[in-house]
């Protein structure tokens, strides 16, 4: 008996099982950055991602804060009993440009010796100046139960042009819950807005791309330590 496949059937069905998908998608906008390898099969970043040559540094830039805090090592630490926990919040002097992870303010403090408690620091500094920028990733932070905080920035960061780095103009949902909790000043007018189609699969497949590639390059990070050149 033989097997007679009708392949444009097969093909018609493919195309409306893959529009349905993209309407899914849209629809649900699932927090897909919340899947995560790092912390279970790679080991966790001791930055934010940050990259322009991902090839060579095992790094990329991405927007979402999801992916960015799941790849990083304080999401999969559980805060011990005797834990003083510092998280670092600043821009790229913060972050570390030049520097390898153990060399930045994080790395020393976590290097010195303190008989008082056990003193843990983390970096979430991210190479923008912008007030609009640290406060964002603040409230982020704040679900990891910091101790401390110490807040690096300059009056730079408070002029209003500064306010608009990539980073914030594509969370504007963020951005507008932001305002409207503490009252702040968010009257930023160059969001990316997304339409429908934006929010479908192949719309944003450049968000789904770096996700993807981002675990990849936990490989490598992993093997080498290696974050930026």
């Amino acid at each position: 008996m033989k097997l007679e496949i009708n392949f444009t059937k097969v093909f018609i069905k493919g195309i409306f099982l893959f529009i349905i998908f993209n309407l899914l998608i849209a629809v649900w906008q699932p927090n897909i950055g919340k899947l995560s390898l790092y912390n279970s099969i790679f080991k966790g970043r001791e930055r934010l991602p940050f990259g322009e040559n991902p090839k060579q540094s095992y790094n990329l830039s991405l927007f979402d804060l999801d992916a960015m805090f799941a790849s990083h090592v304080i999401h999969g630490t559980e805060k011990a009993e005797d834990e003083f926990r510092v998280i670092v919040i600043g821009d790229s002097s913060v972050w570390g440009t030049l520097l390898r992870p153990e060399e930045t303010l994080t790395g020393q403090l976590n290097e010195m010796s303190f008989s008082a408690c056990h003193v843990k620091a983390y970096n979430f500094g991210y190479p923008t100046i912008s007030l609009t920028k640290d406060v964002m990733l603040l409230e982020y932070a704040m679900q990891y139960e910091p101790d401390l905080i110490l807040w690096l920035t300059t009056l730079d960061a408070f002029l209003i042009e500064k306010q608009s780095s990539p980073i914030v103009l594509n969370n504007e949902m963020a951005i507008r819950e932001l305002g409207k909790e503490y009252v702040l000043k968010t009257d930023i007018n160059n969001f990316e807005e997304k339409t429908f189609w934006d929010k479908t699969f192949i719309g944003d497949k450049r968000a789904w791309a770096d996700l993807i590639r981002l675990q990849i390059y936990g490989v490598m990070w992993s093997a080498t330590g290696l974050d930026q050149i």
